[in-house]
């Protein structure tokens, strides 16, 4: 009972800053339409904004890994698919997926990992790739995941020494 009103709280926290984000973002879109703003200006604050508008995903994507309803399959992918098509805008993609097996419950711990692998790989493509095309392929099989993602872009060197945390973060995940 203590870890329920807990998780409400934690949700309703997270819904009222996304809430504030939400207005912050509302906020610097009206004051970019201001004539009397110079184009330095518009700049920083259209960046206020697109920082704005991530953190309230970002708080939506919390909300929907703590929610205890959505711990199965079928929801796994709808919400792999709505990232996609944010995330992906403007690059051709394909999402494949069974069909059949969408009725399985996850551990809440499986279903974080393999949403945030996911996010962090479409982030990387997004921001590294220059991709003008992804495919990616989801399958389950005997307990196992299996997730492909794969793009045209101009690729890496996987024993290279990223600045980043990314591919760490994945394969901690993966593990």
């Amino acid at each position: 009972e203590k870890q329920k009103i807990r998780n409400r709280i934690a949700q309703d926290l997270l819904y009222e800053i996304a809430s504030n984000l939400s207005l912050i973002s509302l906020m610097s879109e009206l004051i970019q339409k201001d004539e009397k703003i110079n184009a330095e200006a518009s700049d920083k604050i259209n960046r206020i904004q697109k920082v704005a508008k991530g953190s309230t995903q970002a708080m939506r994507d919390i909300v929907w890994i703590t929610n205890p309803t959505s711990d199965n399959l079928k929801d796994l992918i709808t919400k792999m698919n709505e990232v996609a098509n944010d995330m992906l805008a403007g690059i051709k993609w394909k999402f494949d997926f069974p069909e059949g097996t969408i009725e399985i419950n996850l551990s809440p711990e499986t279903k974080r990992n393999v949403f945030l692998i996911f996010k962090e790989a479409l982030n990387n493509i997004v921001k590294h790739a220059e991709a003008k095309s992804v495919r990616i392929k989801f399958n389950i099989d005997d307990n196992n995941i299996f997730l492909s993602i794969e793009d045209d872009g101009k690729g890496f060197n996987n024993s290279a020494n990223f600045g980043g945390n990314g591919l760490k973060n994945i394969k901690s995940r993966a593990k």
